[in-house]
């Protein structure tokens, strides 16, 4: 039988109405997968620009205009790969867009749909339980600081094999939705508050995974956030087509990413507030794009400043 998800994205969005039953592409070995650039796709370059929406699932194309009056063409699209209808983005496909869909590759959402294929120990640890109704687990030691998630346990092997197969499956949605690639959030456990006590080691091994993944199904894969852990493990630059950064401005650590432009891979960095009026001073090399929100909201409705390689785009 014709597999259709073999196809790129361009094909898929033309036959996805009329071949939507035959299925799942077959599985594949993919542990045993070496690492390679994605299949049958051009390469990004530095020339590459990005813009991330996830709160508006209408985003506009093939230009954007906020409520600020500023108007964004990017290359790349980075949206909600469960909010996002198909047909959009094919729309932006065909309007020549590079598509990224999001997913939280190392937290606990509890509104996603496939949320109760989750073990609870995965999620709340051992020894707490997890209450449906209320979407909370019984103890907070490994809830996300300022959300209603919980970050995932990427130590415990019976879990890590729960968890890839969730991941798994999403991918493979994506990919039959007709996204060119994913955009996995959360990658930055080792860091953060959880009580697992997931090392570096442990979210290396698990980038690699989903590199591995997300390259083998054909679709690109950024990096996002987590980059303290290029420096123990400077591989990860090879495994990923671009980068997303948040905050690093307030953080002072854009610099850590430089890794990615030295590879001639682009990246974009989001500001939240209103902490700069001009793209004077960011010191913007080629390959970067800069968007600020005026919100904690990732709604392109809300930017009230955008640069690219250090000029207004």
């Amino acid at each position: 039988m014709l597999n259709i998800f073999q196809r790129n994205p361009v094909e898929l969005c033309s036959v996805l109405l009329l071949l939507a039953g035959l299925g799942q592409a077959s599985p594949v070995d993919l542990e045993s997968r070496q690492i390679k650039p994605s299949s049958g796709k051009r390469n990004l370059t530095l020339s590459d620009t990005i813009i991330y929406d996830l709160d508006n699932p209408k985003i506009s194309y093939p230009t954007v205009t906020s409520n600020h009056q500023i108007s964004v063409t990017s290359s790349i699209y980075i949206v909600d790969g469960d909010n996002t209808l198909n047909k959009t983005i094919c729309h932006h496909i065909a309007a020549g867009k590079t598509v990224m869909c999001y997913f939280s590759a190392g937290s606990f959402e509890p509104f996603r749909d496939d949320a109760a294929l989750f073990k609870s120990d995965c999620f709340c640890g051992k020894g707490s339980t997890y209450n449906a109704k209320t979407e909370k687990c019984s103890s907070n030691k490994n809830k996300m600081d300022g959300w209603d998630e919980y970050w995932l346990d990427l130590r415990t092997p019976a879990c890590l094999t729960n968890i890839k197969a969730i991941q798994e499956a999403r991918m493979k949605k994506f990919q039959q939705k007709g996204c060119d690639g994913v955009d996995p959030d959360n990658v930055d456990s080792y860091i953060n508050s959880q009580k697992y006590g997931t090392t570096k080691a442990n979210q290396a091994a698990y980038l690699t995974w989903l590199s591995q993944t997300a390259r083998g199904l054909g679709l690109y894969i950024d990096l996002k956030n987590s980059g303290d852990i290029l420096e123990d493990y400077p591989q990860i630059v090879e495994m990923f087509d671009f980068s997303v950064i948040e905050s690093c401005y307030v953080w002072e650590e854009c610099d850590v990413y430089k890794p990615f432009l030295d590879a001639k891979k682009p990246q974009i960095r989001v500001e939240y507030g209103s902490d700069f009026s001009s793209c004077n001073g960011l010191d913007l090399s080629p390959g970067v794009s800069f968007a600020q929100y005026d919100q904690d909201s990732l709604d392109t409705k809300t930017i009230n400043l955008a640069c690219s390689g250090g000029a207004p785009k």
